[in-house]
């Protein structure tokens, strides 16, 4: 499998899916932006979801709680793209943006 780095942006290295329950009635959840290094992607945007995939690196999470209708995430994934190294929200009771 190639790296994540091709600098081809229209020949993927892979995809996967990244997300919780939500619908799109609910807002849904949305990436914004990637950043690759070193092959690990790292992933932000806002979900909706109370069930998004969080899991703490190195220790705890900085916001390991849902706290609202759209929170922020930060998630960087293995180079093979089929495992969470960590995740986060950034978020407080009212909408992030």
């Amino acid at each position: 499998m190639r790296t994540c780095e091709r600098p081809d942006p229209y020949d993927p290295a892979y995809f996967t899916y990244l997300g919780g329950t939500s619908d799109v009635n609910d807002g849904g959840d949305m990436a914004t932006d990637i950043a690759v290094k070193a092959g690990k992607a790292t992933v932000t945007g806002c979900t909706a979801s109370g069930n998004f995939p969080i899991t703490p690196y190195p220790g705890t999470p900085a916001d390991g709680s849902f706290n609202g209708s759209c929170d922020v995430f930060v998630t960087r994934l293995d180079t093979m793209g089929t495992s969470i190294r960590w995740s986060t929200f950034f978020g407080g009771r009212r909408p992030s943006s």
